[in-house]
């Protein structure tokens, strides 16, 4: 009889938390990028499938960015890890066994991370394999798959009206706490009706609207509440943080409109305005983040520093411990390097060229030995 797996938990946001970073870090090494690629908060809810490019892996590990392309290239020599390089998409085959789905309803939670990522050949052999897995595990798992591929229906809600439940004082007995069946429907998207129960509001309708108030004026007032702010309106807070931004990545010309300041201040409900400059200032301190990655393109907005809790974190502990910079001098391709060079087909080709092509290389020999290097 086959052993049932143990698992231990581990939370995503440790490779970024401040008491991590603080600890000594390994050397560039196969097991630890393993370890990251399985863990790490790049992770979504559809096991070993995840959009990261080399850089970022490089920046969250502090490991220069040449060793990290080498210990990902054996990851996927040895089968471990897949990479489409144009999508940024990674697949990691086994993945899933290491983060078995409990039930079937979990695998149907799987569908909005499964379309996030990008479409490419790579997902598609994830799809073929998470098929095959699942359809092992049971067919209520194939069947909840085939629902996150858009090619079953979703099944029947058990609550056809739409409406969350809300606990209610019987009819005989007066309701203290006033419920209103909220005005959202079970899948949290706005109730198109907007429609009220107002069988069930008791006193706490009068309360929270006024009595005989109209609910168009509230529903209106709620709008214009919402309304995104503009420069002119952002909090101290906000603008400081704006400024801070501004100054430090050189964008004089940069205007503080309604969806930055909104970004900034949701971001301050959770940290000080010490915490979001002190993660600007470690975005500054990323190499990675001020183009010296494989693209050349900077990350540097205001929008992506604070855009939630894993990046406020990462660059505020950039900020405390910078990435280190990756090597300057790297080895310049060779195309006679024995290497480089591959058969196929009983043909010689550039290695480089097949990649270009979209060719996996990964499993295919050179024709010898690469030369000593360095």
């Amino acid at each position: 009889m086959k052993a049932t797996p143990l698992y231990s938990r581990i939370t995503r946001r440790m490779w970024n938390s401040p008491d991590f970073l603080a600890m000594e870090g390994p050397r560039p090494n196969e097991r630890t990028l393993w370890e990251f690629l399985l863990t790490g908060e790049h992770c979504g809810s559809t096991p070993g499938l995840f959009v990261l490019g080399v850089g970022t892996m490089a920046d969250t590990l502090r490991w220069p960015l040449p060793a990290t392309r080498a210990k990902f290239q054996r990851l996927i020599e040895r089968g471990h890890a897949r990479f489409d390089d144009v999508a940024r998409v990674v697949w990691l085959p086994k993945g899933i066994e290491h983060n078995l789905p409990d039930n079937a309803n979990i695998v149907v939670g799987w569908r909005r991370h499964w379309h996030e990522v990008p479409d490419c050949p790579l997902k598609a052999e994830a799809r073929d394999v998470l098929r095959k897995r699942l359809a092992e595990i049971g067919p209520e798992y194939a069947r909840s798959f085939s629902i996150v591929l858009g090619e079953s229906p979703p099944r029947p809600s058990s609550n056809p009206s739409g409406r969350e439940k809300v606990d209610v004082a019987p009819k005989d007995q007066p309701n203290p706490g006033g419920n209103v069946t909220p005005d959202v429907r079970a899948d949290h998207t706005p109730n198109p009706g907007g429609n009220v129960d107002r069988t069930r509001a008791g006193a706490g309708a009068g309360a929270g609207a006024g009595a005989g108030e109209n609910p168009e004026s509230v529903h209106a007032g709620a709008r214009e509440a919402a309304s995104p702010p503009g420069e002119g309106s952002a909090s101290a807070d906000v603008r400081a943080v704006f400024n801070h931004w501004r100054s430090v990545m050189e964008h004089a010309r940069a205007k503080l409109d309604g969806k930055r300041s909104n970004v900034i201040a949701r971001a301050l409900k959770s940290y000080s305005t010490d915490d979001l400059k002190r993660a600007v200032d470690g975005c500054k301190l990323s190499p990675h983040h001020m183009g010296k990655n494989d693209t050349g393109t900077v990350y540097d907005d205001i929008e992506l520093i604070v855009r939630d809790a894993k990046h406020v974190e990462m660059f505020a502990g950039f900020a405390e411990r910078p990435p280190t910079p990756p090597e300057d001098e790297e080895e310049p391709y060779d195309p006679n390097d024995m290497w480089n060079r591959v058969f196929v087909g009983g043909k010689l080709y550039d290695r480089r060229e097949l990649m270009a092509a979209g060719r996996d290389t990964s499993r295919l020999t050179p024709i010898g030995e690469a030369r000593p290097r360095g």
